[in-house]
Order: structure tokens, then sequence, then C-alpha cells
């Protein structure tokens, strides 16, 4: 065997023996972070059972639309890195992080 094959063939195995780990990582990544969706989900559910629980005469008023559309951004933006449909450039919308008012 050549020696310049030798080489080719140990630099493949290394880049392999490299590749394995990285690609685990971001399958581990993928999936921790359908999870975190999986919990965003259960907080929606859980939002819409609280505002149907709440009282109608509370003195400060929270916004339950403000918080679900606050957790639908940051649920899209997790499933569109997992996905990998993120679109360079696209504008970014901030989280209110605004849910209360008093009457």
């Amino acid at each position: 065997m050549k020696p310049r094959t030798i080489s080719k063939s140990a630099t493949v195995f290394l880049l392999t023996l490299w590749l394995i780990p990285c690609r685990a990582d971001v399958e581990l990544e993928r999936h921790n972070l359908a999870k975190l969706v999986e919990e965003i989900d259960f907080l929606m559910r859980r939002v819409d059972q609280i505002k149907q629980e709440k009282s109608s005469d509370q003195r400060v008023y929270f916004h339950y639309g403000r918080l679900k559309e606050d957790l639908n951004k940051v649920r899209s933006g997790i499933n569109d890195h997992i996905t990998g449909s993120l679109n360079a450039g696209r504008q970014i919308k901030p989280v209110s992080g605004q849910y209360h008012d008093h009457r």
C-alpha cells in the first residue's frame, strides 16, 4: 500500500470519529428542544384552563392572550431551529413580556 493511501484512509477515519459525536450532539439537542416544545404545548393548555377559572372581579387584569402569543413565538423559534427552516434576514418579533394592567 502506498503511504499516500494510508494517509487518506487515516484522515477519513479520524474525520468519521470526529463527526459521530457532533451528529450525536445535534440529535440530542433536537430531542431536548422537541421536549421543550411539548412543555410549551402543555403550558398553552394550562393557560387556557387558568383563564377559564379566573375571577372576573380582579383589580389587576392578566393578559392571557399576550402570554399565549409569546409562548407561540418561542415555540415557533424552537421549531424553526429543529427543522432548519431559519430564513436569513427574517424579522424576529420580540416577546411582549407585559401581561397585566391595573383596572
